[in-house]
């Protein structure tokens, strides 16, 4: 069976900006899942995350993603069209991941992989408010 991973990343310090994390929380807190499914909370570690990544052979990756939609806007990423987006990060979190999906090619080992980005409404950092 193929390993599949479901990464959230984001920071939750900066309100909607910890989407894909909340979303990893509430998948293990209300599903149940076999053994080829791992679910990771990636925090903002990026190119860090190169060697979880490279384990997977289908990667769901969850963030925020400004591309000036409505909040709570969908957006579908899928594997083959990431590397013509990577001038046009909308998501800080999106820069260090291309990089290390792109670190992936030198290990052999890219996972398929689709970005579901949400739109956020608020991800003005806490302390400023």
């Amino acid at each position: 069976m193929d390993k599949i991973m479901v990464l959230g990343v984001g920071n939750i310090l900066y309100r909607d900006d910890g989407v894909g994390i909340r979303v990893v929380e509430r998948l293990e807190n209300r599903y149940e899942f076999s053994d080829n499914v791992t679910l990771v909370d990636g925090g903002v570690l990026g190119v860090n995350l190169l060697g979880i990544i490279a384990g997977a052979d289908n990667l769901i990756v969850v963030d925020t993603v400004m591309n000036h939609g409505a909040p709570g806007d969908f957006h579908r990423l899928e594997h083959e069209d990431i590397p013509n987006r990577i001038l046009a990060k909308n998501s800080l979190h999106q820069v260090d991941l291309i990089e290390a999906l792109t670190l992936c090619h030198a290990l052999d080992h890219v996972p398929r992989t689709t970005i579901i980005g949400i739109e956020p409404k608020d991800s003005i950092p806490w302390a400023r408010t």
